[in-house]
């Protein structure tokens, strides 16, 4: 029997159980249970990677869940970093599936994306201050990679601070309705607020590429006119301050032949590395 076969035969009775290799060995004891120890310590070292990134959700639910997981779902490749991903989906389609769970796994998978996000730059209010006025209304904004916004419950947040100061999750308050998050990298930190309405609204135009003209005529309905360029210029100055906001984009300039000339970012080179 050739190596390969041997690892094959190991391999599947790690991950599935195959009984194929029993009849293989040849010792005094009991060859199963010597082989359980590998595929003991590989299930020990796939739910130790889980817990790493989720570990509001193992506090909620325990080991159970996580383990079943690992059962229907092995790594498909040999990095464990992005193992999990699928996590939050799985749970929400298991029977009686607890969307807190589900949700819990939306946030904590979001945090480990945006904390292992690759390095970007972050424009600032210097970079907005050297563009001349009145190419302002041209703008557009490009958000940072290592940023992200998402939907949770309210009070979900809170309910993972208490989980991992050691909560029982029977003293938990019960979750309200949906609202939305930013959570972003800045100074090695990854961090987190709730968005305002008028915010969400703001950053999907952001997100389609609208200028800043744009984003001034979603306020317009809002406030009185002579308060709206204040009003945004507001919130893009705390995103700047946040580092949400990768590069500032004016409006292309035309050339000489009547043919806009491609934009030049205006960038910093900001590292942020985790």
């Amino acid at each position: 029997m050739s190596l390969r076969a041997w690892q094959e035969a190991l391999q599947a009775h790690i991950l599935d159980g195959d009984p194929g290799i029993l009849d293989l060995l040849r010792t005094d004891g009991d060859p199963a249970s010597g082989l359980d120890i590998y595929a003991s310590g590989y299930r020990s070292r796939l739910l130790e990677a889980l817990v790493d990134s989720y570990p509001g959700l193992h506090a909620l639910v325990g080991d159970a869940p996580l383990l079943e997981f690992i059962a229907r779902h092995p790594p498909q490749v040999s990095n464990l970093r992005g193992y999990g991903g699928a996590l939050a989906g799985w749970l929400r389609q298991r029977p009686h599936g607890r969307e807190a769970a589900a949700s819990m796994a939306d946030l904590e998978w979001a945090l480990a994306t945006v904390f292992l996000a690759a390095d970007g730059p972050v424009a600032t209010r210097q970079q907005l201050a050297e563009i001349p006025p009145e190419k302002w209304p041209g703008i557009r904004f490009r958000p940072a990679a290592a940023s992200c916004r998402l939907s949770l419950p309210a009070g979900l947040v809170d309910w993972r601070r208490q989980l991992l100061e050691g909560a029982a999750p029977a003293e938990l308050e019960r979750l309200g309705r949906p609202e939305s998050w930013l959570l972003w990298r800045q100074d090695h930190v990854v961090r987190q607020r709730p968005l305002h309405a008028e915010e969400v609204m703001l950053m999907d135009g952001v997100s389609q590429g609208e200028s800043l003209a744009s984003l001034c005529e979603r306020l317009a309905g809002l406030h009185p006119p002579g308060e709206v360029p204040l009003r945004l210029v507001e919130w893009v100055g705390r995103w700047l301050d946040e580092g949400w906001i990768a590069a500032l984009q004016p409006a292309p300039e035309p050339s000489a032949d009547g043919v806009a000339q491609q934009p030049h970012q205006a960038t910093a080179d900001h590292r942020t590395a985790p």
